[in-house]
C-alpha cells in the first residue's frame, strides 16, 4: 500500500508538472508537433550528432563518442576500464571528479603532487606508474583550477607509458591553444574529453564527447535519447 501511494504521489507529482507546462506554452505543442518519427526508437549510436561533432572538430565520427556531460563519460570510463582495487592516478590541485568516480567504483587513486609551478612531474608519474601498475590517469588541460598547461613533450613521454590516458580538455577554448583530439589517431591510449558547458555556456544542453579508438567498445548500447533526435536517417 505505501508502494502504491508513493507511486501516485509521484505519478501526480509529474503529470501537474506536464500540465503546467502544456497551459503556458502553445511551443510545447509545436515541438510535439514536429517530431518526424514519435514510433520510432532513437538512435543508440547517436549518429546524426557524432556527425555534427565531426564536422566541428575536424575529426572522424568514427572517434567520436556522445555522453550527456563530462562527468558522466568520466564515470562511464571508469567502469568500462576499472575493477574494484584497481588503482587511478590523480594529480592535485585539480578536478574533484576524478577521485569522486574512483571511490565509487572501488578504486584506489595514486596522488602525485604537482610541482611549483603547478606543472607535471612526468619522473615522478613514470615512477608510480611502473611501480604501482594503475589502469589509467586523468590529467587535465588547461587544470582546473589553476590554468596550467601541459606541453607536447610532457604529454607524449606519459603516453608511451602502459597506462590508459584520459586528457580533460574542458577548458581547451580559453587557452589559446590548439586541441589533441586528433592526436586519438596515432596513441590508441589516450581519450580526450571535450564539453560544451564551458566552451559556449550551455549547461542546460550539458554534453561532451570523448575521442579514442580504443574507447569504441562502449559505444554501443550506450544512449543520449535527450539529445540526439528520433532517426538516424532523417537530416539534422
Amino acid at each position: 500500500m505505501a508502494f502504491l501511494f508513493c507511486f501516485l504521489f509521484d505519478l501526480g507529482f509529474w503529470v501537474s508538472g506536464i500540465l503546467w507546462v502544456l497551459f503556458f506554452s502553445s511551443k510545447v505543442f509545436e515541438a510535439f508537433g514536429s517530431i518526424k518519427f514519435p514510433y520510432v526508437y532513437p538512435d543508440p549510436e547517436s549518429c546524426r550528432l557524432r556527425a555534427a561533432l565531426a564536422k566541428d572538430s575536424g575529426l572522424e565520427s568514427d572517434y567520436i563518442f556522445a555522453g550527456c556531460g563530462a562527468d558522466e563519460l568520466i564515470d562511464l570510463i571508469m567502469r568500462c576500464v576499472l575493477d574494484p582495487g584497481d588503482k587511478i592516478v590523480d594529480y592535485p590541485p585539480t578536478f574533484t571528479m576524478y577521485e569522486f568516480d574512483a571511490a565509487v567504483n572501488g578504486a584506489l587513486v595514486i596522488k602525485v603532487p604537482r610541482k611549483a609551478d603547478f606543472g607535471l612531474n612526468v619522473e615522478q608519474i613514470t615512477d608510480v606508474i611502473e611501480r604501482e601498475k594503475p589502469k589509467c590517469i586523468f590529467l587535465t588541460s588547461p587544470n582546473n583550477p589553476d590554468g596550467s598547461i601541459i606541453d607536447d613533450e610532457a604529454l607524449l613521454k606519459i603516453l608511451e607509458l602502459p597506462i590508459l590516458v584520459v586528457l580533460d580538455e574542458a577548458y581547451i577554448e580559453f587557452s589559446g591553444i590548439e586541441s589533441r583530439m586528433k592526436w586519438v589517431k596515432k596513441h590508441e591510449n589516450l581519450i580526450v574529453l571535450r564539453t560544451f558547458s564551458k566552451r559556449a555556456g550551455k549547461e542546460n544542453l550539458h554534453f561532451s564527447l570523448v575521442s579514442s579508438e580504443a574507447y569504441q567498445q562502449s559505444r554501443r548500447g550506450h544512449r543520449t535519447s535527450a539529445i540526439t533526435g528520433n532517426n538516424p536517417n532523417t537530416s539534422a
